[in-house]
């Protein structure tokens, strides 16, 4: 349950989606952001939002990606 810091962002359907609701929801769905390159520094624009299920402040969705 911690992030040690980070923060979580959520690009929706952005990978394959593997548990079934997330499989029934992203069916045909394109991604809502662009997937960055791992280890990139990127600026995100999404919601700001408290996850409750995880205890954690998060973007989600994002719906913007870009260098930084």
């Amino acid at each position: 349950k911690n992030t040690h810091g980070d923060l979580v962002l959520e690009i929706v359907c952005g990978r394959r989606a593997t548990g079934a609701a997330a499989v029934a929801a992203c069916s045909g769905a394109s991604p809502s952001a662009t997937l960055p390159r791992l280890n990139s520094h990127i600026v995100a624009v999404g919601a700001y939002v408290f996850d409750t299920h995880h205890g954690w402040m998060e973007l989600h969705p994002v719906w913007q990606t870009r260098p930084g």
